[in-house]
């Protein structure tokens, strides 16, 4: 066999890399745009949407790797067959499910000065 195999190590290993970078992005532009929506709405404070930014993308990436944990055990590739080539429509909004509960919750414990 000629054909070049990377070791499932590496490829973990890279995985693992890439999936990091990703979380830590998520959370980056997450905290990034709930900061720039409070400046131009100028809703107090500031601080209330930088910590509603890093839970709602923890939340998204829970709800990502918890829709591919169902993808799993059912044995399917993707959820459904309306977007060819993206999942379906579960597979595009599994993240915003759980990060609308997570802002639901959130603005009920904190609720936001007016």
């Amino acid at each position: 066999d000629t054909s070049f195999h990377i070791p499932a190590i590496i490829l973990a290993f890279i995985g693992a890399v890439v999936t990091s970078i990703g979380l830590l992005g998520s959370l980056f532009f997450s905290m990034l745009m709930c900061g720039i929506f409070s400046f131009i709405c100028q809703v107090p404070p500031l601080w209330h949407f930088m910590v509603l930014g890093v839970i709602c993308g923890v939340a998204g990436q829970v709800g990502d790797l918890f829709a591919s944990l169902i993808k799993r055990h059912c044995g399917v590739k993707d959820f459904g067959t309306i977007f060819p080539g993206h999942g379906g429509v579960m597979d595009r909004v599994d993240s915003v499910y759980w990060a609308t509960v997570v802002i639901y919750v959130y603005l009920n414990l904190f609720p936001l000065p007016v």
